[in-house]
């Protein structure tokens, strides 16, 4: 809230060793200089994040809004002996908040330049003595801040909406289920880079503010996730099961 970050890329300025593009939905995490390139399925990433323990394989699954979370670990490097596979350089973890026992809620609103407007808010409601309801809502625009010349449209909008919901069931002191659904939708310009090829570009020494362009550069994303958390505390253990499916759709 500090930082008004909207996502793991606002952080990048802010955490050490770490290099997470703001701009793309295809990031490439790095970690103390350590990250790769490939973001496809026939690649493995070399950082491993990580959402409520659910491995995210693919980077474009990977960077979502922060609505109702918890706490962000970000964990230097290897990390395979408590999280396994792909986490050489490291790994990043989203924690959500869980449902919980007492009602509450709250709503914040937040406006900006270029008619920025982001909405957001959490609920959380006690349906019984065991059964608990939490769910998360943001939606955020943004007009974009760039001129181009040749079409005379305006380019670095912003457009991006997520829904978060999970029903948490305790039947007994030793016995924890909680099922998690999520919606995260993105629609934005790609990241603007200057080019000899495409036209002119002004640039103030901190961002652009004119082009000559007549490519497509929007950047669009759908992602579905869902979970089942169960854990359940034996006499001299504790057995955690977790499953999951996870689904995106980018351009």
């Amino acid at each position: 809230d500090s930082l008004a970050a909207q996502d793991i890329g606002d952080l990048d300025a802010f955490t050490p060793n770490v290099q997470i593009p703001r701009g793309s939905n295809q990031p490439n995490y790095k970690i103390r200089g350590l990250g790769t390139s490939e973001f496809g399925v026939g690649g493995d990433p070399v950082v491993g994040v990580y959402l409520d323990g659910i491995y995210i394989a693919r980077g474009g699954g990977s960077k979502v809004a922060f609505n109702d979370i918890e706490r962000i670990e970000i964990l230097n490097g290897p990390q395979g002996t408590l999280f396994g596979r792909n986490a050489a350089s490291g790994a990043i973890q989203y924690i959500t908040n869980k449902p919980g026992e007492e009602q509450e809620g709250w709503v914040k609103a937040t406006v900006g330049n270029y008619d920025r407007v982001q909405v957001e808010g959490v609920y959380n409601l006690p349906i019984s003595d065991e059964l608990f309801w939490r769910t998360g809502a943001l939606y955020n625009e943004r007009e974009g801040y760039i001129d181009n010349d040749y079409t005379g449209e305006d380019h670095q909008y912003q457009e991006n909406w997520s829904i978060t919901s999970a029903l948490r069931w305790v039947p007994t002191d030793n016995l924890d289920i909680i099922w998690r659904v999520e919606y995260d939708e993105i629609n934005q310009d790609s990241k603007g880079v200057t080019s000899a090829i495409y036209g002119p570009n002004r640039f103030d020494g901190t961002q652009f503010e004119n082009t000559t362009t007549n490519r497509r550069l929007d950047e669009t994303r759908e992602l579905f996730g869902t979970s089942l958390h169960l854990v359940y505390d034996l006499p001299l253990a504790t057995f955690n099961s977790i499953s999951s499916y996870r689904a995106y759709k980018t351009f």
